[in-house]
């Protein structure tokens, strides 16, 4: 089936869905230290200490 053939609201979630990619694509080395960061607050290590 052509794009031209799908229904408006298909259309526009694919176009969405293009520009949340691209827009992750771009920001990539952001996200993954922000989650690298995130894990840490997670540590064994850390939370072990803590309730001991």
């Amino acid at each position: 089936m052509k794009f031209s053939e799908r229904s408006n609201t298909e259309k526009t979630f694919a176009v969405i869905i293009i520009i949340l990619i691209i827009g992750v694509i771009l920001r990539w080395g952001f996200i993954k230290s922000e989650v690298k960061r995130s894990l840490k607050f997670f540590d064994k290590d850390k939370t072990e200490n803590v309730v001991k």
